[in-house]
């Protein structure tokens, strides 16, 4: 996770507006030379690397701003349509495993212990997915955050508590 902010402090990244329509072909990005209107909006952004949080300093950062994560998907959270994700369901969690996915942590919750949809999960991350609005609830997903530590999920669900990566800069540092 921490190579695409060091990227980015390294080498800019282009408003949404500024970027070219993408079609498919080999080679490398091209911002184009000063004064042509595609300079990088944000460069050297910072950012801090901390590995193995436990719920409660995630959910303290989360209320400042959201955190990307690395996560061990499978083929079973393509089908997600609504719910809380859970380890029986997705087998994901084992420490044999590395993070295969990067997503944005945005926010946490607690079930109503009266909704079917819990599968027995008490407290859950609310991710958003990099797979599309038409994907599971508008491109996010809610994940298991019970158990932290526990022999099935020692580094959470899917292995979310394993790595997390966050910006320092504030939004003054971005240009208009």
């Amino acid at each position: 996770m921490f190579e695409g902010f060091q990227y980015i402090s390294e080498h800019g990244i282009l408003r949404r507006h500024d970027y070219r329509d993408y079609h498919k072909s080999k080679g490398s990005c091209d911002l184009g030379p000063e004064g042509t209107g595609r300079r990088a909006a944000i460069r050297d952004i910072g950012y801090v690397e901390h590995d193995g949080r436990v719920n409660d300093e995630l959910k303290e950062l989360l209320n400042r701003q959201p955190i990307s994560i690395g996560m061990r998907t499978t083929g079973m959270l393509q089908m997600y349509s609504g719910g809380i994700m859970t380890e029986s369901f997705l087998h994901c969690s084992s420490t044999n495993n590395e993070v295969n996915h990067g997503v944005l942590l945005i926010g946490y919750g607690t079930s109503d212990p009266h909704d079917k949809d819990t599968r027995g999960c008490r407290d859950y991350w609310i991710i958003r997915n990099s797979w599309g609005g038409n994907w599971g609830e508008h491109g996010m997903f809610k994940l298991c955050a019970d158990g932290l530590g526990s022999q099935e999920t020692p580094m959470g669900t899917c292995l979310v508590n394993k790595y997390s990566v966050w910006p320092t800069m504030d939004k003054s540092d971005i240009e208009e």
